[in-house]
């Protein structure tokens, strides 16, 4: 079960931060492509954004990745703690708050863009939204794979 739960949560995440890339496009109304190089920042810094399909396919590999990584941790979490997959709606919510924070005043400011978080309210709301879509993915395919 434990294995199953991991690659559950390991693709969960990852089909999650294909969403939300999608998402980030919506919010911010900017091209597929754009929001990939935006990703590729954090390890490219500026040069990024002229950075063409590389950079792109860096960002598009970043954010797989990091989802996937981002899954395995709930997934990891839910073994020890089974309530995580039984009430996975709730958790999966808590949890898109805590990568929210995570990402916007830790990983983010840590990587090469070195930036602290400006957001207007709405910003705010459709970000940490998008992350609670992103992460109700990852604790329903925790809830799934522990099943399957």
């Amino acid at each position: 079960m434990v294995r199953r739960l991991l690659v559950a949560t390991a693709l969960g995440g990852a089909v999650a931060g294909l969403l939300d890339i999608a998402m980030a496009a919506a919010i911010y109304q900017a091209p597929l492509d754009v929001i990939m190089r935006s990703i590729a920042r954090g390890a490219l810094g500026s040069a990024a954004m002229q950075g063409g399909m590389s950079a792109t396919l860096l960002g598009l590999g970043l954010q797989v990745l990091m989802g996937a990584l981002i899954g395995v941790i709930y997934g990891a979490a839910s073994i020890r703690l089974p309530i995580l997959r039984r009430h996975w709606v709730g958790f999966g919510v808590l949890y898109g708050i805590a990568v929210f924070v995570v990402m916007n005043w830790v990983v983010v400011p840590l990587s090469a863009v070195h930036a602290q978080p400006k957001f207007t309210p709405m910003l705010a709301a459709l970000n940490i939204a998008a992350m609670i879509v992103f992460a109700l993915v990852i604790s329903a395919s925790a809830r799934r794979g522990a099943k399957a």
